[in-house]
């Protein structure tokens, strides 16, 4: 597949203003890559509000700070980062029942980092980064027996099934990135992707989650390159690049100083580098992506057919990414929904956006202490 960079204006960033001045850019073509340009702003698309669904907030309820959501059988499954537990609701919204605990003991974990729908098993499965993985059946209300991948992975941050046997994991502060585990021999039978991290004082990773399915094949997102990869069996594929031109970053220009930077957040914010989210979309008209630029999160929508470059027109104030996920992990494919985790917030998410009256009591209404809301959203 072939993407191009288009006409473009010059962005230029002043503290949290933002002054445009219009600029032709030469057009550039090269084989499997996407530029972006951060100096440039391309067209907007528009966006619809469609419908917003209120995760019910009651004492029982409360979301401390949500990342990953899984949707199955009418129901959302909420990995709760601050909890560490999973809070699921219907789909209306309503508050049903909390699973999970912590402990060392079976069918506890130290911490979560990532769940996803097991439609092998009919169960959630759930990773503690440690390596054991632990899954909860949905009909009978009760756990399965734990699996411990072998000790040899110092720490897993995702995982995705590609078969009844097989799984795929990230491990994104490791020398090897995706491991291939196989459950009946009980061992890691591939080993794929050499890491080109380089570790720094502190900081390091703005990931939301790698792997999403689109036309039944499972995808990944390497932030250490920029590249996106197809998996295929026990195979990888890379489908594209992704370049930001004089804003890009590599970690082989910090190889000589990586642990003399206190934080990489900060270095990239001083040096003007985007740093890929691993928040993706794909749908069969779009792949997007999120760039944390400056101190805020910028969506970007590639066109799959005329190969175009849009913006899509959410809030990129500095520290968005508390407030919303503008493409849910877990919700990413297929049709467009955000996570607004702090709603009080929503006019300034959706600066711009067409709000069809039905919704704009229940957004003046907001509190800063309701949970998250799942919003469903197309654009034009």
């Amino acid at each position: 597949m072939k993407y191009l960079n288009i006409k473009s204006m010059v962005i230029l960033m002043v503290g949290l203003g933002i002054a445009c001045h219009q600029q032709k850019e030469e057009i550039v073509r090269e084989e499997n890559v996407v530029t972006i340009s951060m100096d440039s702003i391309y067209r907007e698309k528009e966006i619809l509000i469609k419908e917003i669904t209120p995760l019910e907030t009651n004492d029982s309820s409360v979301i401390g700070f949500s990342w990953k959501i899984i949707k199955h059988d009418k129901k959302y499954f909420i990995l709760d980062y601050d909890e560490w537990d999973i809070k699921v609701f219907d789909d209306a919204g309503h508050f049903l029942y909390t699973f999970g605990n912590q402990g060392r003991g079976p069918h506890e974990y130290i911490s979560l980092e990532d769940i996803n729908f097991n439609p092998h098993t009919n169960t959630i499965d759930f990773l503690d980064p440690r390596g054991k993985l632990l899954s909860y059946d949905l009909e009978m209300h009760q756990y399965e027996p734990d699996i411990i991948i072998p000790a040899d992975v110092p720490q897993i941050s995702n995982f995705h099934w590609l078969d009844p046997e097989i799984m795929v994991t990230s491990s994104s502060a490791q020398d090897i990135l995706l491991r291939f585990y196989d459950r009946k021999q009980d061992k890691i039978i591939k080993q794929e992707l050499s890491s080109s991290k380089i570790r720094t004082g502190g900081g390091g990773s703005f990931a939301q989650y790698p792997f999403w399915v689109f036309g039944g094949e499972v995808n990944y997102l390497d932030e250490h390159t920029l590249s996106l990869y197809r998996i295929r069996d026990l195979q990888i594929e890379r489908r594209l690049r992704f370049d930001f031109g004089r804003h890009h970053f590599d970690y082989e220009e910090i190889k000589d100083i990586g642990m003399q930077i206190e934080n990489l957040g900060d270095y990239l914010v001083k040096e003007e580098k985007a740093f890929p989210v691993l928040n993706c979309f794909e749908n069969k008209e779009y792949l997007g992506i999120g760039i944390r630029f400056h101190r805020g999160i910028h969506y970007f929508l590639i066109d799959k057919k005329t190969e175009e470059i849009f913006v899509l027109p959410m809030g990129s104030y500095d520290q968005n990414f508390m407030d919303y996920s503008g493409f849910a992990s877990g919700l990413n494919v297929g049709e467009f929904r955000a996570l607004i985790r702090n709603p009080v917030m929503f006019d300034e998410i959706f600066p711009d956006a067409d709000i069809p009256d039905e919704w704009r009591s229940m957004i003046d209404a907001a509190s800063d202490i309701d949970n998250p809301w799942i919003v469903h959203y197309e654009v034009r």
